[in-house]
């Protein structure tokens, strides 16, 4: 009977030494084996800009955050343009393309981050930060610029959310508004 037990138990860790193996080379060779579903192209009916703006004159802008929701049914973000008042030297770091840029930034000059991560349920985050110790910048204008494509039917339903600016010490100055044409045609 112990000789029985003991085999029964060499024979389990066979076992889960096996299943084990077995998983690794499925995460393995996982990434080189796709199963894809037919997604047709999004046919483009229209196009329109949406800005970020400022909705008054700031001083000392250091940052600022925004999270924009669309309609994922209906539109797709072509692009993101920063609207460079923070700095004329300013790096784009964009999730959807990680390539590196070897740029380097000294203080003064900013960096402009678009996520695109969730971008797919209709959500995309937009920031900017000037670099070092330095003040902020004061003026109004165009922080950034979204192009978003028409693809389908239904409501555009572009939104600004969370929309937060700072001063150089790091203290909340005011709230951004969201431009939208009067008429999207």
């Amino acid at each position: 009977m112990k000789g029985y037990l003991n085999y029964t138990k060499k024979e389990h860790s066979y076992i889960a030494a096996s299943l084990f193996l077995l998983v690794m080379l499925g995460c393995a060779f996982a990434e080189y084996v796709s199963v894809s579903t037919a997604h047709p192209e999004h046919v483009i009916s229209k196009k329109f800009n949406v800005g970020i703006v400022l909705s008054s004159e700031v001083n000392d802008l250091y940052s600022w955050q925004a999270v924009v929701t669309f309609n994922p049914n209906v539109l797709l973000v072509l692009e993101v343009e920063n609207g460079g008042i923070l700095s004329p030297n300013s790096l784009t770091f964009d999730s959807s393309n990680l390539s590196s840029d070897s740029r380097q930034l000294e203080p003064g000059d900013s960096l402009f981050i678009a996520s695109y991560d969730d971008v797919e349920l209709g959500k995309l985050v937009l920031a900017e930060t000037k670099i070092g110790d330095v003040s902020g910048t004061s003026g109004s204008g165009a922080l950034a610029t979204i192009t978003f494509g028409v693809f389908g039917h239904g409501s555009y339903d572009v939104q600004l959310l969370d929309a937060l600016l700072y001063d150089s010490n790091l203290n909340l100055i005011t709230q951004l508004s969201l431009t939208t044409p009067a008429e999207i045609s």
